[in-house]
């Protein structure tokens, strides 16, 4: 799972994500309808399918790439009151600042009930919130989930997502 973690002067894939593999496929939910958007295939003949889907900090999408591949990406760090709007229902997310940490001290609102599932090694993981405590999808308790720079997941729920970003002095 992918994020842009970084405002770029035009968030489109195809200012974002350039250089990929042909055929690399990116998908995007749809939170409305409850299922993926038409996937959009980059080709490096003429950039994405869906040269007006965008991929903006906070946005986050599943990308698949026929082979290994990096991604960079290049922007500004977003600063102040960041709101990141989190829709009723599943959706996928990533944080707006570009810093690897427990999702918590990334001003995550973690409720009770939540489940946050990543992808590690390419299979999903799920980490379940209740009363304090993280637990895999099999009950065992576990650590808070850590989101990558970069990395989007899952989210079942309805709270907008706050973080107050300050590095200058």
């Amino acid at each position: 799972m992918i994020a842009n973690p970084f405002n770029a002067v035009d968030n489109h894939l195809n200012a974002v994500l350039t250089g990929l593999p042909d055929n690399t496929l990116l998908y995007k939910w749809d939170e409305v309808a409850d299922t993926f958007f038409q996937a959009n295939i980059y080709g490096q003949c003429c950039g994405w399918s869906d040269p007006n889907m965008t991929l903006a900090p906070g946005e986050g999408a599943l990308i698949l790439a026929p082979s290994t591949t990096t991604a960079t990406f290049k922007g500004e760090v977003l600063q102040g009151f960041l709101v990141n709007s989190v829709p009723s229902g599943l959706s996928i997310r990533a944080s707006k600042f570009p810093k690897a940490d427990v999702i918590s001290s990334l001003g995550f609102p973690i409720a009770n009930g939540d489940t946050i599932t990543r992808i590690i090694g390419g299979s999903y993981t799920d980490y379940n919130y209740h009363n304090g405590i993280w637990t895999t999808s099999q009950g065992a308790p576990t650590s808070p989930p850590t989101i990558g720079i970069g990395e989007s997941f899952w989210i079942n729920k309805h709270t907008d997502w706050k973080q107050h970003i300050s590095i200058w002095p």
